[in-house]
């Protein structure tokens, strides 16, 4: 059974907050496709050495009221997970790619940034080339 919730964040009408109750599964809010694609923060690479990315993803982008909780996580859009040679710091908002295979960039991602009461917000990113 899922149970619909008026989420809380800053455009309700657009979003989707779902929790399925059989599980203890956290609540997702989702922004629609198009909203997500239109709001995706693009990131270049800050260090290129020996092949190794670094992308910074700023605080203000995962702040929930103000402060930025230290335990976020990331995926590749759509759900499945980081390839191999990406990596995801979430107390640090830092995505690491070890030589990442041609044509593997730009990658877009999702943080997934848990809220006080208990949601997750969505945040879509770009990951883009060097």
């Amino acid at each position: 059974m899922r149970t619909q919730v008026q989420p809380d964040i800053e455009r309700p009408e657009q979003a989707e907050l779902s929790a399925d109750t059989r599980t203890a599964a956290t609540p997702v809010v989702t922004l629609p496709a198009e909203e997500e694609s239109q709001e995706a923060l693009s990131l270049v690479p800050g260090q290129n050495r020996n092949g190794v990315l670094i992308y910074q993803v700023p605080a203000e982008r995962v702040a929930q009221d103000g402060a930025v909780p230290p335990d976020t996580v990331a995926e590749i859009q759509g759900g499945a997970p980081l390839p191999t040679w990406m990596a995801y710091d979430g107390t640090t908002r830092t995505f690491t790619a070890i030589d990442p295979p041609p044509g593997a960039l730009p990658l877009p991602v999702v943080v997934k940034v848990p809220t006080a009461t208990g949601a997750v917000v969505n945040v879509p990113i770009l990951l883009g080339e060097p």
